[in-house]
């Protein structure tokens, strides 16, 4: 038994394919390209198979990441030929990578994500100094299920982005329980994100740690 991570571009194709469904078509992948994934025990075994973090609806993603666990101990050069050949439409297959099988799941490594919003002409006057102000306040709050959320240290950095398009570029935190949401942000800026269009440049994992214990396959 081997584990491998995949790095992959969701791309405009899939825009408005939702988390689940992700899943769903890496799981046909993996049938089409003859790589045996290993299930969980149980009186309902799953597909070991891991993505990062779910990308929102109408979000593209150029470096996203999957792991999962295969029965055959192929070459990752062999796994990722295979996945190229057989991907889906609208995915992109950049790189696989080997880990170890001991490695702590996938989620609770997410550290942070890189952001860029491509935002409308009307919104451009005016930003700078709406990014200032937001990033000059100590504690911003949200509402979340109920409960009102102190969302400032989750913003780690906005920049404005000039060329052909002007845009933002947002690093904001990724963990468990402590992420930072591009839609929150952007309502903040008196931006609509339905009017915008967003991607996930980059997913940046802490250092990977070692569980002590893993659930046999």
């Amino acid at each position: 038994m081997i584990r491998v991570r995949i790095t992959f571009a969701k791309t405009e194709w899939l825009r408005y394919i939702g988390h689940l469904d992700m899943h769903y078509i890496f799981i046909r992948t993996f049938r089409r390209a003859n790589l045996a994934v290993v299930h969980s025990q149980g009186f309902h075994p799953q597909p070991k198979i891991h993505l990062a973090s779910a990308l929102s609806l109408g979000h593209t993603g150029s470096r996203e990441l999957i792991e999962c666990w295969l029965a055959d101990d192929l070459s990752v050069e062999e796994i990722e030929g295979r996945m190229k050949k057989y991907s889906h439409p609208g995915i992109r297959i950049i790189q696989v990578e080997s880990v170890p099988l001991k490695t702590a799941p996938l989620q609770v490594r997410i550290d942070e994500s890189i952001y860029s919003v491509i935002i409308p002409d009307e919104m451009v006057p005016g930003l700078a100094e709406k990014i200032k102000n937001l990033l000059d306040e100590t504690e911003i709050l949200v509402e979340r299920k109920g409960k009102h959320v102190n969302i400032r240290p989750w913003i780690h950095e906005m920049t404005i982005l000039n060329g052909d398009e002007t845009g933002i570029i947002m690093r904001l935190q990724s963990g468990e329980g402590t992420t930072g949401k591009v839609d929150e942000v952007l309502r903040l800026l008196d931006i609509d994100p339905l009017d915008c269009l967003v991607n996930r440049d980059e997913i940046f994992l802490k250092e990977d740690p070692v569980q002590e214990s893993i659930e046999a396959a």
